[in-house]
C-alpha cells in the first residue's frame, strides 16, 4: 500500500530545490561579474603599451611602406621613423637603439634626456631599446 507524503516534505523540498537554483544562479552572475572585472584590471593603457612597444619596434626592425629612408648626410640614409617618431593614435613615440648610431631627438641634441618620458626600455638584440615621448613635443 502506497503511503501518502507529508505535504511539508515537498514544500521544503521544493524550497530547498529553488534555494539551490537561486544560489547557483547567482554565484553564476557573481562569477560573470568577477570574470568582467578580472579582464578590466589591467588598465587600457597597460594593454596598449605592449601594442605600442611591438608597433614601434616592427618600425624600428623593417622598413614600412610609409617609413621612407631620409638622406640625413651624405651617404647616411635612415629611417623615417628614426628622426620623426612612430605616430599612434596620435602621439608620437621616439626609438633610440644604443650603443648603434641614433637619428631620434635625444641622439641628436634637439631634447635632452630631462625633457622626456620613458615607455619602456630593453635589452634588444645585444642593444638597448628605449621607447620615449616628448611631453609637450619640443621637436615642434
Amino acid at each position: 500500500m502506497l503511503r501518502r507524503r507529508q505535504p511539508w516534505m515537498l514544500t521544503l523540498f521544493i524550497c530547498l530545490t529553488l534555494t539551490g537554483l537561486f544560489t547557483y544562479l547567482m554565484d553564476g552572475d557573481t562569477r560573470l561579474i568577477y570574470a568582467n572585472e578580472s579582464q578590466t584590471d589591467k588598465p587600457d593603457a597597460e594593454l596598449n603599451q605592449s601594442a605600442i612597444v611591438e608597433t614601434v619596434k616592427s618600425y624600428s626592425d623593417q622598413l614600412h611602406p610609409d617609413d621612407q629612408l631620409v638622406e640625413i648626410e651624405e651617404n647616411i640614409q635612415v629611417k623615417a621613423s628614426h628622426l620623426e617618431g612612430v605616430v599612434i593614435d596620435g602621439e608620437t613615440y621616439y626609438y633610440h637603439i644604443s650603443p648603434h648610431m641614433s637619428y631620434d631627438p635625444v641622439a641628436t641634441g634637439e631634447v635632452s634626456v630631462e625633457d622626456v618620458e620613458v615607455i619602456h626600455d630593453e635589452e634588444y638584440d645585444d642593444s638597448l631599446f628605449v621607447i620615449y615621448t616628448i611631453p609637450n613635443d619640443l621637436t615642434r
